[in-house]
């Protein structure tokens, strides 16, 4: 379908610009800022990549995360959370540990290499 194409490339534009890191934006105001409503993006999600979107945006920023806290050791694992797009400090912690399966702190220790 064109709409989904079209709404294909916005979305990828957007994860290209790092725009999963805003913690603020409703889903009308994201819906917006891909030019889409949100029932359509709604149905993109669920048809298409089979995930919702609060889930799908929640893997990106662990994903950022995860590089974040290799990339910059000198920053605080709260800051890193914060940059990743993530408001709350014990709600990061959580949604860390269980898809990444350690602590962010394990997972700098470990640099990354966990068994």
């Amino acid at each position: 379908d064109a709409e989904f194409k079209r709404l294909e490339k916005a979305l990828t534009r957007w994860v290209d610009e790092k725009r999963y890191r805003d913690y603020d934006r409703s889903r009308d105001q994201i819906a917006a800022d891909l030019n889409t409503s949100k029932e359509l993006l709604h149905l993109y999600f669920v048809s298409v990549l089979k995930v919702d979107f609060k889930t799908w945006r929640t893997s990106l920023r662990i994903e950022d995360a995860k590089t974040l806290l290799l990339e910059k050791q000198e920053l605080s694992i709260h800051i890193i959370g914060e940059m990743a797009g993530f408001s709350d400090r014990s709600n990061f912690h959580r949604q860390f540990t269980r898809i990444v399966g350690c602590s962010p702190r394990q997972w700098r220790e470990s640099s990354g290499n966990l068994k």
